[in-house]
């Protein structure tokens, strides 16, 4: 009998031994993983963001007031009970409406935010990007896409690198259209009207002679800005981005010493190398 006893003990000590050496551990009574300390059957080296709490896990139930990533999906109570890929605390502010997330379209005069952008029936009357809800705010004209005719939508204006105004048609004075100077090359500065630092304004090296006038709703050039200068001799132009465009070591501005486009006087042609 002590030998049938002794053996049954020795063989409970050896599962003991082998168990231990396969990282196993005793928990409430039962064995588990060391990266499974709850015993929910989720590896915490793999999907288990919690391993301490039974309850959470990634097929765990999302509970949208407790604080926690139930799920986790990287994303503290978020719930999606509309079923339509996007979750109530993000990207879904009706999450009973499928029809209704950051996804979907606008329905013009239904009084319902569909696209959950925070504006109910954001509709773009005149197409220039801006919602005519942003119109209201900003102060332009929902039923003009361009309210200053300077070749840029509204919506250009704001958002576009170089932000410039709206209602000023040469946001910079140098008598160009700002469309002019970012659509057409060579494409020069909008917003500072010496692009290239050699003194001399964009418009005057672009051949312009006359400032843009103002229009019932928009500025034009302003002409006591200092940055107009009328070309005097608009068939020859050089380089707005190159402050040296003849490339003989003397700026443009130094070579057109009186500023106004042509050469007189002692003054070198900026177009000529030769002319030093």
């Amino acid at each position: 009998m002590k030998t049938k006893l002794i053996t049954s003990l020795l063989i409970i000590l050896v599962t003991i031994e082998s168990k231990a050496g396969m990282d196993l551990i005793f928990k409430n009574g039962m064995e588990t993983s060391p990266f499974d300390l709850d015993g929910d059957g989720y590896d915490s080296r793999i999907n288990d963001c919690d391993d301490s709490s039974v309850s959470t896990h990634p097929r765990a139930i999302e509970n949208a007031s407790d604080g926690v990533d139930n799920n986790c999906n990287g994303f503290i109570d978020e719930i999606d009970m509309d079923n339509d890929g996007y979750f109530l605390n993000r990207n879904d502010c009706d999450d009973n409406n499928p029809d209704i997330n950051r996804g979907s379209t606008d329905i013009p005069g239904d009084g319902i935010d569909n696209n959950c952008d925070g504006t109910i029936d954001n509709i773009d009357t005149d197409g220039d990007g801006l919602s005519d809800s942003e119109e209201g705010s900003r102060g332009t004209n929902i039923s003009n896409a361009d309210i200053d005719g300077d070749g840029l939508s509204d919506s250009e204006e704001f958002y576009l690198l170089q932000a410039t105004d709206p209602f000023d048609a040469d946001t910079d004075d140098d008598g160009l259209l700002d469309g002019q100077e970012k659509l057409l090359l060579p494409l020069t500065n909008p917003i500072a009207c010496d692009t290239d630092s050699d003194n001399l304004p964009d418009g005057l090296e672009k051949g312009v002679t006359s400032p843009i006038p103002n229009g019932l709703d928009y500025f034009g050039t302003n002409t006591t800005s200092g940055c107009f200068i009328a070309d005097v001799d608009p068939a020859t132009m050089t380089n707005p981005l190159n402050s040296d465009s003849d490339n003989d070591l003397v700026s443009d501005g130094d070579e057109d010493t009186n500023r106004d486009g042509e050469v007189n006087g002692p003054e070198t042609d900026p177009l000529d190398p030769n002319s030093n």
